[in-house]
């Protein structure tokens, strides 16, 4: 220690220091890799046009589906407030259900897309074939529990409700849980549809399912009485769904195999 002198001292310290900027630096140099470049904001033309009318048909379906809904809303006020009343507690109680149905197609959506864009064709096949799997378990499960609990639960949003607009409610909660299973498939085959690329046909679908509304919800209750308004929403996935499905499979078997 004796032979280090001042200057040797003076050399260390000035290596310590010029090693910590050099690390400090080596962030600024990184840093061209991490950030963004002009590049990375340049979208192409044709993606334009793709959003714009994928967006479009999704509006448009979404906007028919809603005024099916208005169709039938027009047809339950016409039967009295005690009508009203029931079916917009079963309404609300099958949302909870239907809710997360719809969302267990749209992840089976995502998953199309993504397999459907990386080229992957079998695990499209796979993929929904597990999904549909799934939802006939999700449904069961949430049919067997509605059609169980819907007295309580038509109860407990009509507490102070008439004898007849209970009875209404629970009809048509436990029809409607019945009827699960098909508006499930109508929402994966629509989804996976989708994550095809393909907007067309799903809009398809909602102008018949607005079609099969508005002629049942305005012409068979005139036949059959209020009491078959319980079937309006099964009368209206059963053919949607049938079409959805077909066309699922038509597209689906024309991918190549990998």
């Amino acid at each position: 220690l004796q032979k280090i002198g001042k200057e040797s001292l003076l050399v260390l310290a000035g290596d310590i220091y010029q090693i910590e900027s050099i690390d400090f630096g080596n962030w600024f140099f990184y840093a061209k890799e991490i950030l963004p470049q002009k590049e990375d904001f340049q979208v192409e033309a044709g993606i334009y046009h793709s959003l714009f009318s994928t967006g479009s048909a999704m509006a448009m379906m979404s906007c028919l589906v809603d005024c099916g809904s208005v169709i039938f809303s027009r047809a339950t006020n016409l039967l009295g407030q005690t009508a009203i009343t029931a079916y917009t507690a079963g309404r609300r109680i099958m949302r909870i259900g239907i809710s997360f149905l719809g969302n267990l197609a749209h992840s089976g959506s995502i998953y199309v897309g993504q397999n459907w864009g990386a080229d992957k064709k079998d695990r499209i096949r796979q993929g929904t074939r597990n999904a549909i799997a799934i939802g006939f378990a999700t449904s069961a499960v949430i049919g067997i529990t509605v059609w169980i609990l819907a007295e309580p639960m038509i109860r407990f949003f009509i507490p102070d409700g008439s004898f007849e607009a209970v009875r209404i409610g629970i009809q048509a909660l436990r029809v409607q849980a019945v009827f699960l299973i098909f508006l499930y498939l109508l929402c994966e085959h629509r989804a996976a549809i989708q994550g095809m690329g393909n907007a067309i046909i799903p809009m398809c679908s909602g102008f018949l399912e607005l079609a099969v509304r508005i002629v049942y919800a305005l012409t068979i209750p005139a036949w059959l009485g209020s009491g078959s308004l319980y079937f309006t929403d099964a009368i209206t996935w059963i053919p949607t769904t049938l079409m959805l499905v077909i066309c699922y499979h038509i597209r689906k078997n024309r991918l190549p195999s990998e």
